[in-house]
Protein backbone atom coordinates (compact mmCIF):
# COMPACT_ATOMS: atom_id res chain seq x y z
CA UNK A 1 0.00 0.00 0.00
CA UNK A 2 2.83 2.41 0.83
CA UNK A 3 4.45 1.86 -2.55
CA UNK A 4 1.12 2.48 -4.31
CA UNK A 5 0.57 5.73 -2.43
CA UNK A 6 4.06 6.91 -3.30
CA UNK A 7 3.56 5.98 -6.96
CA UNK A 8 0.36 8.05 -6.96
CA UNK A 9 2.21 11.10 -5.70
CA UNK A 10 1.97 10.93 -1.92
CA UNK A 11 4.56 13.20 -0.29
CA UNK A 12 6.76 11.08 2.02
CA UNK A 13 8.13 14.21 3.72
CA UNK A 14 4.83 15.92 4.55
CA UNK A 15 4.13 16.11 8.26
CA UNK A 16 0.72 15.24 9.58
CA UNK A 17 -1.38 16.32 12.54
CA UNK A 18 1.26 15.02 14.95
CA UNK A 19 3.94 17.16 13.23
CA UNK A 20 6.01 14.08 12.39
CA UNK A 21 6.91 12.79 8.94
CA UNK A 22 5.73 9.39 7.74
CA UNK A 23 9.28 8.06 8.20
CA UNK A 24 9.48 9.27 11.81
CA UNK A 25 6.04 7.78 12.55
CA UNK A 26 6.96 4.43 10.96
CA UNK A 27 10.14 4.25 13.01
CA UNK A 28 8.33 5.19 16.23
CA UNK A 29 5.72 2.49 15.65
CA UNK A 30 8.36 -0.11 14.67
CA UNK A 31 7.05 -0.50 11.12
CA UNK A 32 10.46 -1.42 9.73
CA UNK A 33 9.33 -2.37 6.23
CA UNK A 34 7.47 0.91 5.78
CA UNK A 35 10.41 2.85 7.21
CA UNK A 36 12.78 1.17 4.76
CA UNK A 37 10.55 2.04 1.81
CA UNK A 38 10.23 5.67 2.90
CA UNK A 39 13.92 5.94 3.59
CA UNK A 40 14.77 4.66 0.11
CA UNK A 41 12.48 7.30 -1.41
CA UNK A 42 14.16 10.07 0.62
CA UNK A 43 17.58 8.96 -0.66
CA UNK A 44 16.39 9.29 -4.26
CA UNK A 45 15.48 12.99 -3.80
Amino acid sequence: MVKLLLECGADPEKSGASWSTPLAWARKKNHDEVANILQSVERQH
